[in-house]
């Protein structure tokens, strides 16, 4: 007799089941993504249309980690070697869409919309859930339905995938006994969270970091952001501390990618970075580097209301992402702009 199925109950556990999911993700995902500027098209298509249906962020997500996974999969069956975007799309819509009637953007879409398709009947309820009759406007459904099979052919029927909005909904799960001051940082940091999940996801660099990291990455930006805002830093410490205890091995690659986040939305001039790596100067030895590795520094104890010697470390001094030039640029710009005070 089977054991009935268990459902998670608790933080450890969301996490847990969720990590379990990501490895499966990541290993069917060992080729990474050629068609980065195409797929930057699609995926701005894709957020577009998403809204226009009115579809939760997540829906989103989920339909931009399927498209990303078909694409990874023609691309193994399609030598980019050999075919461009434009014929590997032709060659994979061959026995649905009549490469005569539609041209090739018809044929992106259309794989666009089954992956949002498929993600809403997932996550939407059923009342808001899109049938496939409902894009007979631009396709047949006899062309709909088959597009739907390929597809779901090319996911190998498994759906169970996680996003970072996942990791994220762990993160900001409601507790019991919420104080209005606590649920109105709460729904500030889901919303900034979203907005910047959404901006990083049309950068094919971030389709290949794992969900728990950029969901994580994005939690600590906009906590970040808020206490630069508000002045109160004690909660984000808090939740940093917590958030260490948990990454512990990943905690540098989220480190790096906190910042790269705070670069990419600093480009929009209503953000500023508030994210910034204590970072220390490359070792020249091997001394140097154990130095580096491990500091002493006076931080507060507010169980005995002083300040206590704990030992840190220190994150290796490491290339600068090439759009911080861009972010650098555009703050010399601005700084020249400005009238000289006499």
């Amino acid at each position: 007799m089977n054991k009935p199925e268990v459902w998670p109950s608790s933080v450890d556990q969301d996490w847990a089941v969720l990590r379990t999911r990501e490895q499966q993700h990541l290993r069917k995902r060992r080729k990474g993504i050629v068609d980065h500027r195409e797929r930057k098209l699609c995926v701005s298509w894709l957020i577009r249309a998403c809204e226009e249906y009115g579809f939760r962020p997540d829906v989103c997500a989920l339909a931009i980690q399927f498209y990303d996974s078909i694409l990874v999969c023609f691309r193994v069956k399609y030598d980019p070697k050999i075919y461009t975007f434009k014929q590997m799309v032709v060659a994979a819509t061959t026995g649905v869409l009549n490469a005569q009637q539609h041209k090739e953007s018809a044929m992106c879409e259309l794989i666009c919309i089954i992956c949002i398709s498929i993600a809403a009947k997932k996550l939407e309820p059923k009342e808001k859930a899109p049938y496939l009759g409902d894009f007979e406007d631009y396709y047949q459904f006899s062309e709909l339905q088959s597009m739907e099979h390929r597809v779901l052919d090319m996911l190998n029927w498994d759906l169970a995938s996680c996003t970072a909005l996942d990791f994220v909904h762990v993160w900001l799960a409601k507790p019991q006994h919420e104080t209005h001051q606590q649920q109105r940082l709460r729904e500030d940091i889901q919303k900034l969270v979203e907005i910047s999940i959404k901006k990083c996801m049309r950068d094919a660099a971030f389709a290949m970091t794992k969900p728990s990291l950029l969901g994580t990455a994005s939690m600590l930006w906009a906590h970040r952001v808020i206490a630069a805002k508000t002045g109160e830093y004690e909660a984000t410490r808090k939740w940093e501390r917590q958030l260490a205890d948990r990454l512990a091995t990943d905690w540098e690659d989220m480190l790096m990618l906190a910042e790269n986040i705070g670069s990419v939305m600093a480009l929009d001039a209503q953000y500023e970075n508030p994210f910034s790596v204590d970072r220390a100067e490359s070792p020249s030895t091997v001394v140097d580097l154990n130095q580096m590795m491990a500091r002493e520094v006076l931080f507060p104890d507010s169980q005995t209301k002083s300040s206590k010697v704990v030992l840190v470390s220190t994150a290796v001094k490491r290339p600068m992402p090439e759009w911080h030039n861009t972010v650098e640029a555009k703050k010399q710009k601005t700084a020249a702009m400005r009238p000289e005070q006499h």
